[in-house]
């Protein structure tokens, strides 16, 4: 009797210390307990299967739900080949908008499902076709957030840099941010050395309040993965989206980003082509090509 009622407490109080207790047995240690118990939810869970240290190119670990059934934080972190289906597939698959970006310090963004972090791998050489290999950490929580917060940013940050060392990509250590940045604000006469610096100079039309049109510029001109958006200050509304993605990326992606985002008249394909840094543009309901610029047309050389 004594031991059943033992039992039962145990079994009542294992939700109060699962997120330390997962923290220090799953993803090859490098979580926190307290920013696992800001993402996990208070009820009995069972941890899934789990490759960290095991030395593969892809890596995983997580929580499930009592039943195995479904998860509750879906951890990755795998090297990118530029294989058509790879782990940005959903990414760009998806007909959406990179709204949550990263302050420089974290070269990613906040995806579909939660954070996305980018890297790319100076120790792993080039593919086939002469690419940067790249490491790309996802951190996937179900029914816990819906935006971007500092326990599942930090947690994919530490995933990162644990995936990093494990399999020799060679990015180096990020470190922990304190919160998520708020995007920068500012005036489309200031927003050279952002993705908008081709705003600056520009007689725009007015806004439909009547207010000043104002710049939100998440990240640093250098990320790899970029955005900024015009808004209009009276009503908060968006105007205009532009989001980047620069380096020597595999053209299937982008092919399947267009193809979602984009309708292309028949008899009117372009031609094919290496893939090349470009920029996404996105105004209401796309109905149009996209635009891709070379780089240095965005952020001329001084």
């Amino acid at each position: 009797m004594v031991l059943a009622l033992l039992a039962g407490a145990g079994w009542l109080a294992k939700p109060l210390w699962q997120p330390w207790w997962y923290a220090a047995t799953l993803c090859g240690g490098s979580l926190s307990g307290g920013e696992l118990a800001g993402l996990l939810p208070a009820e009995q869970l069972r941890a899934s299967e789990d490759t960290f240290g095991s030395g593969r190119t892809r890596l995983t670990c997580g929580v499930d739900e009592s039943d195995g059934r479904h998860f509750v934080l879906d951890v990755e972190a795998e090297i990118d080949t530029g294989a058509p289906l790879g782990p940005l597939g959903m990414e760009f698959t998806v007909p959406r908008d990179v709204q949550d970006v990263y302050p420089a310090s974290v070269p990613g963004f906040y995806g579909k499902f939660g954070p996305v972090i980018v890297q790319e791998c100076p120790e792993l050489g080039r593919d086939s076709e002469g690419r940067k290999q790249r490491l790309v950490t996802k951190v996937y929580t179900h029914g816990v957030e819906s935006d971007a917060s500092p326990e599942s940013l930090r947690t994919a940050v530490r995933i990162a840099n644990t995936a990093d060392a494990e399999t020799g990509c060679g990015a180096g250590p990020l470190p922990l941010p304190e919160r998520v940045e708020p995007p920068r604000e500012l005036s489309p006469g200031r927003a050279k050395g952002t993705v908008c610096g081709w705003l600056v100079g520009r007689n725009l039309p007015k806004s439909p309040s009547g207010k000043a049109w104002k710049v939100l510029a998440p990240t640093a001109p250098d990320a790899s993965i970029t955005r900024c958006a015009l808004v209009d200050s009276g009503t908060g509304e968006a105007a205009l989206h532009l989001s980047g993605w620069y380096g020597d990326w595999a053209e299937k992606p982008f092919e399947r980003l267009l193809s979602a985002n984009v309708e292309i008249p028949e008899g009117d394909q372009p031609p094919r082509r290496p893939a090349r840094p470009g920029l996404r543009a996105c105004q209401g309901p796309v109905r149009r090509r996209t635009r891709e610029l070379p780089r240095h047309q965005l952020h001329p050389e001084p």
